[in-house]
């Protein structure tokens, strides 16, 4: 099986406390010390990657507050508690998933779009859970060719 070279965890990817090039599978065989060191930003990325790269339609809003041209106030880009990410692909489920970095708790916001939506439709994700998201979108076909 061909195996991508970010499938192997390096100490040098641990940039000032931000990783980069991360995937799921490199998240899932990281050290369970250094998970608590993914920025959500990086793991978001990581999601998307692994969900388009094995056919799912995911969505999401890039920042959910930004300035106004001001300076002095913030205004909201989506809802507050507004689930990350969203995804779709024929033939499953659509759902939420609502990203979070180690050690973090869902906001009191966050948790009322977890209820409304049910367990089918939602998803709490952390670092912690890469094999099992990998599990639930599905395995790359481009990954597991032989060479």
């Amino acid at each position: 099986m061909a195996v991508p070279e970010v499938l192997s965890y390096r100490e040098e990817q641990v940039v000032g406390g931000a990783m980069s090039g991360l995937s799921l599978p490199l998240i899932s065989a990281m050290p369970k010390a250094a998970l608590g060191m993914i920025l959500e930003a990086d793991f978001q990325a990581a999601v998307v990657a692994w969900a388009v790269a094995v056919g799912w339609k995911c969505g999401f809003t890039k920042k959910s507050a930004v300035k106004r041209p001001d300076g002095k106030s913030w205004e909201r880009v989506s809802p507050p508690g507004e689930p990350d990410l969203r995804f779709a692909k024929e033939g499953r489920n659509p759902f939420f998933a609502e990203l979070k970095r180690e050690r973090t708790y869902l906001e009191p916001e966050q948790k009322e779009w977890q209820k409304a939506l049910g367990p089918v439709y939602h998803r709490t994700w952390r670092p912690r859970d890469a094999r099992e998201i990998m599990d639930e979108l599905g395995e790359p076909d481009k990954w597991l060719e032989e060479d």
